[in-house]
């Protein structure tokens, strides 16, 4: 149903506790709830399950694929590279800071960002006030608002990625990151 990615020890010390914080809800639900992979820098292979992430993006991605909502806590910046590897999945990040997207990709992604993402108060989860599996069950059980986000998420798709399009596309309109980036800056 969920997933997190990522190391408990990046960041600041509010990012620290809110990961450790995430990574334990994960490792405490219920089997099958929340999958996890601790990511490890310049290992070779893995460690006692945890693998360097940047030298097996196919199993992030398959994790992604095969997950509902990808947990998103802010590591060394605001945002991280999982949240738009994420998007790609179609999974639904769940966030904790406006920071993480809200705030810097106001050209890429949609003024509203409930129809993308969910946002939980870092502050709430690393207190204990908020559990975000149980939260995440609430909304799974919205079946519809749960596939329109989806819909959204893949209609979003071309605002944050770049691709050259088909023929048929290009003569439609089709703008991509770039073209998106391109026509802002030349609005300016």
């Amino acid at each position: 149903m969920c997933s997190f990615i990522g190391s408990k020890s990046r960041g600041t010390q509010l990012s620290r506790e809110l990961r450790a914080e995430v990574s334990r809800q994960c490792e405490t639900a219920r089997p099958h709830m929340c999958r996890q992979v601790t990511c490890i820098e310049g290992g070779v292979g893995s460690y006692n399950g945890a693998i360097d992430c940047t030298k097996r993006p196919d199993q992030v991605t398959s994790l992604f694929l095969n997950s509902t909502f990808c947990l998103q806590p802010p590591g060394d910046s605001w945002t991280r590279k999982s949240l738009f590897d994420s998007l790609v999945s179609e999974c639904i990040p769940v966030l904790f800071s406006p920071l993480s997207a809200y705030d810097q990709y106001k050209w890429h992604l949609p003024q509203n960002p409930n129809i993308y993402s969910l946002m939980f108060d870092a502050s709430e989860v690393t207190h204990g006030h908020v559990d975000i599996l149980t939260s995440l069950e609430k909304i799974a059980s919205d079946t519809i608002r749960l596939h329109q986000m989806q819909l959204d998420i893949i209609n979003m798709l071309p605002n944050i990625v770049y691709a050259m399009p088909p023929p048929d596309k290009k003569a439609l309109g089709f703008h991509d990151a770039v073209d998106i980036a391109i026509d802002r800056l030349l609005d300016t």
